[in-house]
């Protein structure tokens, strides 16, 4: 075997405990008052985490102004389109966080069920007495004998059913655990202008995408994420097209599944798609004394919860793309929104800068499908943060929303890179993860002679896909002896071997 450096008889200190990872506060520099104020509340009052009913209050938005408007940059017209990931352990706050977010969109949809109902008895009773007659045709039609009374017949009874008038929709906005088959049917039946995907414990939706017989039901979520539009062949309604759908997603997920995800993804561009990321860790929470102020950030709650559900309900008035009026079909072109110069000058550097990160050859190719997704996403959150403080008429989106949108996706690619294990401070956390692989180590020893950063990355193992993590992790673990270095080293890399001195207990105290 090849000679030591001299350092080969280091003592075996165990690594030091890693802190667990927790997203900082998303602050103010990337919000509206509006939302800002509402996650603040609702985090003091319920004790909920802010990060989860700010995010969720974003993509809440995303579903409900859907392909209603756009924002159109150089030539190409952007809907707003989010998918996020909360990510905590069980029992943290997710499902209450997304309930409290998504609340106005609950009340918007109770309001639409009543007015749809209403329509539809006054439609039916009109289509009943157009169905008699077309009855009545249809029995002069089977007594008719001479050609030109069935020709007769048979174009009243045509023009009489063309007179049937259409039923509203629906408009239920949310959708929760379904079948992207059911998802389709509700975008073409229910609400064809746009849905919010809710799943509190999304893992079992990756699951089931991750399965080699569901490559359809993949392609249905990377198209329309892009908002362009879907056909689809079934076997008893013939062939279901939706245009220009329009799909925004809050899911919530457990680390360790989440991790499992990661391990088995096939950089399909899909997981990349969830662009509003954040991690919460376990919190103690505390018996809160009534403040009979109800204030917070010096507004009084009701104020801040009332100024939440007006912009929802604002926003729904916003013209929808598609609808049913008087019994007919109608369409409307969506709003369209622009950057002002200065906006658009911001948008162009931060372009600059993201494609520079991109084509970085440190970056690695999870990060790089992450940055090829943030420009959509930007477009989306500047137009959101625009039209929940404006109004509707002001279709000029100027520098401080496109700000507010750039200091997120920073602030969500961080996020991202812990998600995909690349943060530096996960160091310990990785070499950890590794040292329990020791019997893969020992196996890949005995076959080489040694250990180096070529044959770590050939095993694809979580979060050690990248040289410059795997360099960073050996010589963690030769810094505090778990491996030794080889004297003879490559000038690309430098070789080890396992320190063979090491002590169970070390393995068992890993973190």
């Amino acid at each position: 075997m090849a000679n030591l450096t001299n350092k080969e008889n280091i003592s075996i200190k165990p690594l030091p405990e890693y802190k667990e990872y927790k997203s900082p506060k998303i602050t103010k520099e990337m919000l509206p008052e509006v939302l800002y104020n509402y996650a603040e509340m609702i985090s003091e009052k319920y004790q909920q985490p802010f990060n989860f009913v700010a995010i969720s209050s974003i993509t809440a938005l995303a579903g409900l102004i859907g392909n209603r408007v756009e924002v159109s940059y150089n030539g190409r017209k952007n809907i707003p389109i989010v998918w996020s990931l909360l990510i905590a352990e069980s029992g943290i706050g997710k499902t209450p966080s997304i309930n409290y977010a998504i609340e106005p969109i609950r009340d918007i949809q109770k309001n639409n069920k009543y007015k749809s109902i209403e329509q539809s008895e006054s439609l039916d009773r009109k289509n009943n007495l157009i169905n008699i007659q077309i009855k009545a045709r249809e029995r002069e039609l089977s007594r008719a004998k001479e050609k030109e009374d069935i020709s007769k017949f048979s174009e009243e009874i045509n023009s009489l059913k063309d007179g049937l008038l259409k039923q509203p929709y629906p408009r239920q906005i949310i959708e929760n655990s379904t079948t992207w088959q059911a998802l389709i049917k509700s975008m073409k039946d229910n609400n064809p202008n746009g849905l919010l995907y809710v799943n509190d414990e999304i893992s079992g939706f990756f699951e089931k995408l991750d399965k080699k017989d569901n490559e359809e039901e993949k392609s249905f979520f990377n198209t329309i994420y892009n908002g362009y539009d879907y056909s689809y062949k079934t076997v008893g309604r013939g062939c279901d097209y939706v245009e220009n759908p329009t799909l925004s997603i809050i899911g919530g997920i457990q680390p360790s599944k989440l991790n499992k995800i990661v391990r088995n993804y096939d950089n399909s561009g899909f997981l990349a798609r969830f662009q509003l990321i954040t991690f919460e860790r376990p919190f103690k929470r505390y018996i809160k004394k009534v403040d009979t102020s109800n204030l917070f950030n010096g507004i009084n709650e009701i104020v801040i919860e009332d100024n939440y559900k007006q912009v929802f309900i604002r926003l729904n008035n916003i013209p929808y793309s598609i609808d049913v009026l008087d019994g007919q079909h109608i369409t409307n072109e969506p709003l369209v929104y622009e950057y002002s110069k200065e906006a658009q000058n911001r948008f162009e550097e931060w372009f600059i800068s993201n494609e520079d990160l991109k084509h970085d050859k440190y970056t690695s190719q999870n990060i790089r499908e992450y940055l090829c997704k943030a420009e959509n996403t930007i477009h989306s959150l500047a137009l959101i943060f625009h039209l929940s403080e404006n109004s509707i008429e002001d279709k000029i989106i100027n520098i401080k929303y496109i700000n507010m949108a750039i200091n997120l996706i920073e602030f969500s690619t961080e996020q991202a890179k812990y998600m995909y294990g690349e943060l530096a401070y996960n160091t310990s956390e990785l070499a950890s993860a590794l040292l329990l692989r020791m019997d893969k180590l020992k196996e890949m020893q005995q076959k080489n002679s040694y250990i180096d950063r070529r044959l770590i990355k050939q095993r694809g193992w979580t979060s050690l896909k990248d040289y410059s993590i795997i360099d960073e992790v050996l010589e963690h673990l030769y810094e505090y002896g778990y491996l030794k270095k080889l004297s003879e080293t490559t000038r690309k890399t430098t070789r080890y071997i396992l320190n063979l001195d090491m002590s169970e207990k070390y393995l068992q105290n890993l973190h």
